[in-house]
């Protein structure tokens, strides 16, 4: 994470032209943001470059696709519980980018001690030396890191009890959906809590994990 901000207003007609470009090139199913009014507020999230989405991402073998499954699993594993508690709830392949690296190996750090070394899903290096299995999961790489983005349906609960969430019951086309498996992700997950978005259900992460 190199930042992040709150802002208010509309979208700037720079940033709507650069949304036409996108859909124009690579095509997209998200409404264009030109809805928005000028008081809806906004959290900016600025991340070192990611890389290549995996939906549009060529893999070299099957040591590369079992490394990005892992550490996707390992990165939720780390953080699905206190002092976390969040849960992704929208982790297609599109959500998921992948980069090419020379690290060998990428340190996760173990559940049961995130609160003494949180972990994140591509550790710098300096705090991966170590060869304590007991503190850390140390993934090979196979010359791929992995990093989530796009965390808008998101859950987390901090230490304080501070909630974050979206109520997706207030969007009922997202359980309306067919023809992409993404979609009974979605009606899965609302069986799963009972409608509630509110509660801690860190198995809505396994189910996102079997969209790719």
């Amino acid at each position: 994470l190199c930042s992040a901000l709150v802002v208010k207003g509309r979208y700037p007609k720079a940033f709507l032209s650069a949304w036409d470009r996108f859909r124009k090139e690579n095509g997209t199913e998200s409404d264009r943001p030109d809805h928005y009014t000028s008081g809806q507020l906004y959290c900016i999230i600025l991340l070192p470059y990611g890389g290549v989405d995996l939906e549009h991402c060529s893999l070299s073998n099957w040591r590369q696709a079992w490394t990005v499954l892992t550490q996707v699993a390992a990165s939720l594993e780390s953080k699905e519980q206190a002092p976390f508690w969040f849960e992704h709830r929208d982790l297609h392949w599109g959500n998921i980018l992948v980069k090419g690296t020379r690290q060998k190996q990428i340190a996760f750090s173990r559940r049961d001690l995130q609160r003494q070394q949180p972990s994140s899903i591509s550790l710098p290096p300096s705090r991966q030396r170590t060869d304590d299995p007991k503190l850390f999961r140390n993934i090979p790489t196979f010359g791929i890191v992995v990093q989530m983005i796009d965390f808008t349906l998101a859950r987390v609960q901090g230490d304080k009890g501070n909630l974050i969430y979206m109520d997706l019951e207030k969007d009922e086309d997202l359980f309306k959906g067919h023809g992409d498996y993404q979609y009974d992700i979605y009606r899965k997950m609302r069986r799963q809590i009972g409608k509630d978005w509110t509660v801690s259900c860190p198995k809505t992460n396994l189910f996102v994990s079997g969209l790719w």
